[in-house]
């Protein structure tokens, strides 16, 4: 979500409840049939086969009634994280072609994947327009001094190039749709993206993450978390907020 458009955004409270705990939950390890990525339809098999839980994304602001369903899952392996997003809307935009390297994907209708492996302020967002589109940035965010601007590295497309996606709309780019709309993305993060260490060491560490569907472009905008963000205002780019993933 851009910092433009957070600045945009009038002060209400959140449709959670301030005492709501954030999230933690349990992150499987799991065998790609063929041992590769090479199709993700090998690893949405593998979240079947193994009864990987879907989680739902349902914590939005008040100012924003529009709560589409969506919910995610989530798996690794000694080379990727896995996740697996489920969507049902109103509403659709995919204006981000996937060759395009200044793209907001945030603006299309999108979900995303914020993650921090160390214990200090340093994250990684990962956002997916519903086509596929990836945008990458890291850096850092003091709850201290939260105001924007933010200093963000954007990384290039060949970098991106390295995330798997298939989304069941295809990577097509589209104008506005309304209707009655349910997709699904599946995507294989390289650990390497994420973090230095051997993925085989992941089993008993502890990330920092949350997940969002947002869609600041379309026709109804909507802004919605996994683990509640108290904010007066929609701001994903806030790590004292993430829930909490345990690898097993």
């Amino acid at each position: 979500m851009t910092t433009t458009c957070l600045l945009m955004l009038p002060v209400l409270g959140l449709v959670a409840a301030p005492q709501e705990p954030r999230k933690e939950l349990l992150v499987r390890k799991i065998s790609i049939a063929d041992g590769t990525t090479s199709s993700l339809r090998a690893v949405a098999q593998a979240f079947d086969k193994e009864n990987v839980p879907f989680h739902p994304i349902a914590y939005s602001w008040e100012m924003f009634p529009y709560r589409p369903e969506a919910k995610f899952r989530i798996a690794y392996d000694d080379a990727s994280i896995y996740l697996q997003y489920q969507a049902h809307e109103k509403y659709l935009l995919a204006k981000c072609d996937l060759n395009d390297d200044a793209c907001w994907p945030s603006n299309d209708s999108c979900v995303e994947f914020f993650v921090s492996p160390t214990s200090d302020n340093h994250y990684i967002n990962f956002e997916f327009s519903c086509i596929g589109y990836c945008l990458i940035q890291t850096g850092e965010r003091d709850p201290e001094n939260p105001q924007p601007p933010m200093e963000r590295t954007r990384f290039p497309l060949k970098i991106t190039k390295q995330v798997k996606r298939e989304s069941t709309l295809g990577d097509q780019t589209f104008e506005h749709k309304e209707g009655d709309f349910s997709w699904t993305l599946t995507v294989a993060i390289p650990l390497s993206l994420i973090t230095e260490k051997d993925g085989s060491t992941l089993s008993g560490k502890t990330w920092k993450a949350n997940f969002y569907k947002c869609g600041d472009k379309t026709p109804v905008p909507h802004f919605v978390s996994w683990s509640p963000v108290l904010t007066p205002k929609p701001d994903f780019h806030r790590p004292e907020y993430f829930g909490t993933l345990l690898f097993r």
